[in-house]
């Protein structure tokens, strides 16, 4: 659907916000500026807006997400959050750290690259889907948290888009003593955000995604004494966290310089939150009525996302291959934007909504696929 604030492609139906996001013309304006000023002198833009315009941009940020800006570190992605966690960790043979199978498939690779260097373990603790409520997340995962190094915990999955319990498991964590680190890659803009209260060590979180910011701009919180080291120490390490994150080298910082820009279009917006969670809802419940089928969670557990099962009948397996050829065909064939996931044994449809989606693209999707299904 066309929306003025979007350049999105009008003849598409772009159900996938939660990948990539989308930003808004008013945002694409700002970081035009920003690049216009850095273009017209680099020394005096890099050596002296850029650093003040990092910090202001943690200094909007911080209230959203329930922190002060002396707890945010910027950083391109949730990926590099991760990951800048993962290496500050002295991590030995044998210690064990914790995920679920709901995990982002970035972050597992991340796992398999620490075991394979430190002899770390990795525990992947399996959760039907459908799920029923949060209780059988938590009786899942408790058996696996006794003794372990870490616990990784998504806020919102990225194949199944079940919003966990975090705050239960991050205090039932902390019981054991157990570190945690939360990817809340989704979570910005998509659920309320309250870090100081959570307990959480570290979470990592885009947003590029649901508050629609510029991409390349994520945060990293850090409790008091969890303080990591940048990937990449450049010259303003001794500064110490967060400042040390926001000069990591040379870089294109006019996206995150712009996330107040950002932030204001996003309050802007009336009930925005309420909104997309109530239209995903209701087109997850078009799908499921066109095809018979199932989402992975209870609405108690879902957002602005849903992950709906795909029909029998279409003549392929569950593989990621498969997954990816229907993701392609849907684009191709009927103008529709929507990923597809293979996750235990089923394909799952991950539709998203957000303020320039309505109720007919999920109409146009559940028909999409019937009618892939009857051209079997």
């Amino acid at each position: 659907m066309a929306h003025p604030d979007f350049a999105l492609d009008p003849s598409l139906a772009y159900l996938n916000h939660g990948s990539y996001g989308a930003v808004p013309q008013v945002v694409l304006a700002a970081v035009a500026a920003i690049r216009a000023r850095q273009e017209a002198n680099p020394v005096a833009f890099f050596e002296h807006e850029a650093r003040a315009g990092l910090r202001a941009a943690a200094h909007a940020l911080a209230p959203l997400v329930g922190t002060t800006a002396e707890r945010l570190a910027l950083v391109p992605n949730a990926s590099t959050g991760t990951a800048t966690v993962l290496a500050s960790l002295s991590l030995r043979p044998g210690d064990r750290i914790v995920v679920t199978d709901h995990g982002y498939n970035a972050v597992r690779l991340q796992l398999e690259a620490v075991a394979a260097r430190t002899g770390a373990v990795v525990t992947t603790v399996a959760i039907p889907v459908p799920v029923v409520d949060d209780a059988e997340v938590i009786a899942a995962l408790r058996p696996a948290l006794r003794g372990a190094r870490l616990l990784i915990i998504d806020w919102i999955t990225s194949p199944t888009a079940i919003i966990l319990p975090v705050a239960r498991l991050v205090a039932l964590a902390r019981a054991e003593g157990v570190p945690v680190l939360v990817d809340g890659a989704h979570a910005p803009g998509h659920v309320a955000m309250a870090l100081d209260r959570l307990g959480a060590d570290w979470v990592t979180g885009n947003a590029h995604k649901w508050l629609c910011a510029p991409r390349g701009t994520a945060f990293l919180y850090a409790a008091p004494g969890r303080e990591p080291l940048p990937l990449v120490i450049s010259h303003d390490q001794p500064l110490g966290f967060p400042q040390a994150f926001d000069w990591t080298g040379t870089i294109d910082c006019s996206g995150p310089m712009a996330l107040p820009v950002a932030l204001a279009w996003y309050r802007a917006q009336t009930n925005l939150m309420v909104r997309n969670s109530l239209l995903a809802r209701v087109g997850a419940e078009v799908l499921t009525a066109a095809w018979g089928t199932a989402v992975t969670a209870p609405p108690s557990m879902r957002g602005a996302m849903a992950a709906v099962a795909a029909p029998a009948g279409l003549g392929i397996a569950a593989t990621r291959a498969d997954a990816l050829a229907l993701h392609q065909r849907l684009r191709r064939e009927f103008r529709i934007e929507v990923p597809v996931m293979a996750f235990q044994d089923r394909l799952w449809v991950r539709i998203s909504a957000q303020v320039y989606n309505s109720i007919e693209e999920y109409h146009r999707l559940a028909a999409a696929v019937v009618t892939i299904q009857r051209g079997v």
